[in-house]
């Protein structure tokens, strides 16, 4: 792969996703993500039904300490319409936020165009008809050309756990790359804690991340173990910090230390 060159940890963004913390409570799950050493935070409004009262609340939520923010849009438009989600959209667009979307979503091409850069459309996993490989990813870049990637690759390993799918994916698409989401994403594309395994396939890629693009984690965690996800992550960024990432770098990659 041609990968940039490694740049050093000590100012990554890190975050939390508030639905993996507070399903369908964003209050809470800010509230409960600040209390962490998180950076950055994905506000959740993957249900259709919780975005208009997110929408409302928007300007009374407290974001202190965090110094990136995105929205992920629903992930089904089954209570709005298609055109009501964009409307509400357009008010997390202002802010300047990343917008996060699922491709099999989209039916109004022009509409979420609308958004640009801002917009960041997510690989999905082995459970959707679209969107999972580089080349069904091409498809939608071609309509989306302004929009960005949300590089889940815990939806990449389920589909390939060779990781040959996510380098693909890095390969094709790095320059487009808003923000990652992290996770061990289950056979039934559950997003559970981060484990040995996961984190041993996904060091050699996400250890060339640039710090300015945030990792972003949808571990479905209990309150008490936010932190422990945070710290799994953070010492696996460091070259060499697992004794299991010995030797396992990708091809061009730059492993001395710094």
């Amino acid at each position: 792969m041609n990968l940039p060159e490694h740049t050093g940890y000590s100012d990554m963004r890190l975050g939390f996703s508030t639905g993996a913390v507070a399903k369908g409570d964003v209050e809470q799950g800010l509230a409960l993500i600040r209390e962490s050493s998180a950076d950055a935070v994905e506000v959740s409004a993957l249900r259709d039904t919780e975005l208009p009262a997110l929408i409302d609340k928007l300007p009374r939520l407290d974001f202190t300490g965090f110094d990136y923010l995105a929205l992920h849009a629903p992930s089904a438009f089954a209570s709005l319409s298609e055109r009501s989600v964009l409307t509400y959209l357009d008010k997390a667009a202002e802010r300047g936020w990343p917008i996060v979307i699922h491709p099999d979503a989209i039916k109004d091409w022009k509409g979420w165009r609308s958004f640009g850069e801002l917009l960041a459309v997510e690989n999905m996993d082995r459970r959707k008809a679209c969107g999972r490989t580089p080349e069904e990813l091409e498809c939608v870049f071609e309509k989306l050309p302004e929009a960005g990637l949300c590089f889940d690759i815990g939806h990449a390993r389920q589909l390939d756990p060779s990781m040959t799918l996510a380098e693909r994916i890095w390969e094709e698409f790095n320059g487009r790359i808003r923000h990652f989401h992290v996770s061990h994403v289950d056979a039934e594309g559950r997003h559970r804690a981060l484990d040995r395994e996961c984190l041993k396939a996904f060091a050699p890629l996400l250890q060339q991340v640039r710090p300015d693009v945030p990792l972003i984690l949808e571990s479905i965690v209990p309150p008490e173990c936010i932190e422990s996800e945070l710290t799994q992550l953070r010492e696996m960024l460091r070259p060499f910090a697992l004794s299991f990432t010995e030797g396992v770098s990708p091809k061009g990659a730059n492993t001395s230390s710094s």
